[in-house]
């Protein structure tokens, strides 16, 4: 399930399924590892929700990867000015700047990290929106563990 608030962001929640022979400590740590990717990388996850932050960075973190965390839109075009990632997880409701015009502000910068963006908007044009804004991808929360690592699995592919 998926909450979203204007202005302060959105939470999101997932449930696991295993199956009955397998521990709980043993669901979770097979769900949360995962085959680690040909090389990290590094990416930039942007999110203003400490809890949806701590998550992802954790996901991300537990398959090999090297995560930096923003709050903003503002703080992600300052991160990839300074920065080189190689790919970028950007929430779309943000405070100071939203995704689309942190997204366009990149890109005028000549850079050309992959953009996901992560939403709660799931209603028709939404990812035909981000995708013209300059992005690269498009994840609905409430995230499925699967839809993030092919798609996670899709653009380190391309970058190996």
């Amino acid at each position: 399930m998926g909450e979203s608030e204007e202005g302060k962001g959105s939470a999101f929640h997932f449930t696991v399924l295993c199956d009955d022979s397998i521990s709980d400590d043993e669901c979770t740590e097979s769900s949360e590892t995962s085959a680690k990717p040909a090389r990290p990388l590094g990416i930039l996850l942007v999110e203003d929700n400490h809890i949806n932050q701590r998550l992802a960075a954790r996901l991300l973190e537990k398959r090999g990867h090297a995560v930096t965390v923003v709050e903003n839109g503002i703080e992600a075009v300052r991160a990839v000015r300074v920065g080189k990632f190689d790919l970028a997880f950007m929430d779309v409701q943000m405070p100071e700047m939203d995704v689309r015009e942190a997204t366009r502000e990149i890109r005028r910068l000549k850079n050309t990290v992959p953009i996901i963006a992560l939403t709660a908007h799931a209603m028709e044009g939404d990812r035909e929106r981000c995708l013209d804004a300059g992005m690269d991808g498009y994840l609905s929360k409430p995230i499925l563990i699967e839809d993030f690592q092919r798609l996670l699995h899709s653009f380190s592919d391309r970058l190996v």
